[in-house]
């Protein structure tokens, strides 16, 4: 579900964000390190990035927005990223974000089943 995704914020000027990997108000699908934390792909709306990491409001696909608690992750914990700005269609980044999450949490269930 995508319908609560909403168009980053547009209060960044327009040179600003064209020179930042990542900013607040981006949306983001991050994959990160193994063991980390409870998945391996986290979708969600950027809130703050600085020298540390970055801290998202995760999506929650059931109601379609990005909602309750925020999670932080070290620059060291990320593997890559797929990434929607203010140029970017958010509805099509959703649908995306989605389907990336979804098949990054399959490969991973994947490798953890005995074989």
């Amino acid at each position: 579900m995508t319908k609560g995704f909403e168009k980053p914020e547009k209060n960044i000027p327009k040179q600003d964000y064209h020179n930042r990997t990542l900013a607040p108000g981006f949306w983001v699908a991050l994959t990160i390190k193994k063991g980390i934390a409870p998945l391996a792909s986290y979708v969600g709306e950027i809130q703050a990035v600085d020298e540390h990491g970055i801290r998202i409001t995760h999506i929650d696909w059931a109601i379609g927005i990005a909602s309750g608690y925020d999670f932080f992750f070290p620059w060291s914990n990320i593997e890559a990223a797929t990434i929607a700005t203010q140029e970017h269609d958010i509805t099509g980044f959703g649908s995306r974000a989605e389907k990336w999450q979804n098949s990054i949490i399959s490969q991973e269930e994947a490798h953890q089943k005995p074989h």
